[in-house]
């Protein structure tokens, strides 16, 4: 989890697998679509870690000082998605989001 934080963060690509392949996806995208909504201005996430009694190690709290923000987009005629708005834009350029 550290590694997060300090490293690149919310940019930080995790392989994600679904119907018969994987791609790679930043965590700032795997945030936005669990939340399912819009997120402006953006939030500071904060981790929890539990290693549980067995594992004898405290738990951790870490703090992301990058804002996370997720936009809502509309696909005419088809839906809409949430997706991560990396730079936290109010006004939305594809250049300003991150598509999985």
């Amino acid at each position: 989890m550290a590694r997060l934080v300090i490293g690149d963060g919310l940019a930080t690509a995790f392989h994600v697998y679904g119907t018969g392949s994987s791609l790679s996806m930043p965590l700032g995208q795997i945030m936005c679509e669990r939340l399912k909504a819009p997120v402006y201005p953006g939030k500071h996430p904060l981790v929890y870690y539990d290693p549980g009694p067995d594992c004898g190690r405290m738990t951790s709290t870490f703090f992301f000082h990058e804002t996370l923000c997720c936009a809502s987009l509309k696909i005419p005629g088809i839906t809409s998605t949430i997706l991560w708005n990396k730079k936290c834009a109010e006004k939305l350029k594809l250049d300003n989001l991150i598509i999985g």
